[in-house]
């Protein structure tokens, strides 16, 4: 039997070794179009290169990948009281999983679960030291027949649950030496087979002064969970326990989007894929994608924020040159804003000299000269201390009108205007032309100041100071 176990452990080289590979899936998580894995993985130069991955055909687009140092962790311990090991190495074991549970942090969550304890079906996860402590220094030896495996089945059991109590991520520790006597429906390929699909990973702490069949299939649970298995000797516990505890709480969480995955309660592979310094690392795991228990609604929701999430950067640069955009237009009609446009295109005249017909631009030539003939203006105020004023007045010559001018009354209502402000002129044909008379606060037409002579037209808006006056004529 001895040659036999010898063996068998040549058979399964890299599941006794304690080291775990450089690339390697250890757990994931699928809900809605989100996708969360545990993975170990190399670094060169701090970076981890890049990293991609596949979920039953469909691409996954990576979101984030972090260090799972602060991500919630359920511990399962369970422990094998009947190991034939001398009293000491058990004490080892009892002082190595209270210093686990002293530093454990608030985000984790601990169960300890003895074997032949009919308490354990009670025992429920904890943050709690004191209970935690008080259950550890209550553990002793029991010289029972071990069900270990059933123990196994039993801690696989949280996959199916779908608390928010419980933390997504678990790892199993197993302290044992690899002895059963569960019932015989449950054995060591029904633990196999029920692994490879969703996995979590099991460490196992294999205690034994040799080899043993046992610890061999112990070995194989741990590599196809995605653990790792420590063979210790009496002498190997406090080093098995530390490294231990290391490597359950180390790694990398990786976050990805799979708007086109479906939760239908199938099973499906997930590949991983890690490209640093010129070499692929590649590793799966099969996974049951879980039928969620949402509305579509809610499924909704949960695909649109999965987009936003992929294209948020996108759409930051999008609404960063939007916002632009928006701005220099706002600078524009500010600037526009400021300028009063004039709706006719006419241009001051160099002089009250006549002008032709048809051509107001245009100095009329000596032999053309017409006779001037008397207009008659009529004033509307459209803004100023007397709105709404009204004055009809003849104009035969040119006249300087200001606060002065009795006819206009309007005028003297407003201080602002000067005692000689402008002047009307009458021009060929009935025209009219308008000039400034070196007024303090100027004169405008239709908004323009004006800086000599200007031709009017019938109903010009003239302001002078605070008044704005309509001319018809």
């Amino acid at each position: 039997m001895r040659y036999l176990c010898v063996i068998l452990l040549s058979v399964f080289p890299s599941v006794w070794g304690q080291s775990s590979p450089v690339f390697r899936v250890r757990q994931a998580v699928v809900q809605g179009p989100e996708v969360r894995v545990y993975f170990d993985a190399a670094q060169k130069d701090g970076s981890l290169g890049r990293v991609d991955g596949t979920l039953g055909g469909a691409d996954l687009t990576a979101v984030s990948i972090q260090s799972v140092e602060k991500t919630p962790l359920g511990i399962t311990v369970i422990i094998d009281p009947t190991i034939r090991i001398p009293r000491l190495v058990f004490e080892e074991i009892r002082s190595g999983l209270l210093n686990w549970v002293g530093t454990l942090s608030k985000n984790n969550l601990f169960r300890v679960w003895v074997i032949g304890d009919t308490t354990t079906q009670e025992f429920r996860f904890s943050r709690n030291r004191d209970q935690l402590t008080d259950r550890l220094q209550a553990m002793k030896p029991l010289g029972i027949r071990p069900n270990l495996y059933q123990m196994v089945e039993e801690a696989l059991e949280i996959r199916q649950e779908r608390s928010t109590d419980i933390p997504e991520r678990q790892v199993v520790v197993l302290i044992s030496d690899g002895r059963d006597a569960s019932e015989p429906e449950v054995s060591h390929e029904g633990i196999l087979r029920s692994l490879t699909i969703d996995p979590i990973p099991i460490f196992v702490m294999g205690i034994s002064e040799g080899p043993r069949l046992g610890l061999t299939r112990l070995a194989e649970i741990a590599k196809v969970s995605g653990g790792v298995f420590y063979a210790t000797g009496p002498n190997e516990v406090a080093r098995s326990m530390s490294e231990l505890h290391t490597t359950m709480k180390s790694g990398w969480i990786g976050t990805f989007l799979c708007p086109d995955c479906e939760s239908h309660g199938q099973v499906a592979r997930l590949s991983l894929q890690q490209l640093i310094g010129g070499r692929a690392h590649t590793d799966g795991i099969d996974i049951r994608l879980w039928a969620a228990h949402q509305s579509r609604w809610f499924a909704a929701v949960v695909r649109l924020f999965a987009y936003l999430e992929v294209f948020k950067w996108w759409i930051l640069g999008l609404a960063a040159l939007f916002s632009l955009v928006l701005f220099v237009f706002w600078l524009h009609t500010k600037k526009q804003r400021g300028v009063v446009r004039e709706p006719d295109t006419r241009s001051p005249h160099t002089s009250s000299d006549q002008m032709v017909d048809g051509l107001p631009h245009l100095p009329i030539p000596a032999q053309v000269v017409r006779e001037v003939h008397p207009i008659v203006l009529t004033f509307t105020v459209v803004e100023g201390p007397i709105l709404g004023a009204a004055a009809v007045l003849g104009l035969e010559a040119p006249r300087t009108f200001g606060r002065n001018t009795p006819e206009l009354p309007f005028l003297g209502a407003d201080k602002s205007i000067s005692a000689k402000h402008f002047t009307l002129s009458p021009s060929l044909n009935g025209g009219l032309v308008i000039s400034d008379e070196g007024s303090t606060n100027k004169t405008f037409v239709n908004g323009i100041p004006i800086q000599q002579t200007f031709h009017l037209h019938p109903d010009d808006v003239v302001r002078v100071g605070k008044t704005a006056f309509r001319i018809h004529f």
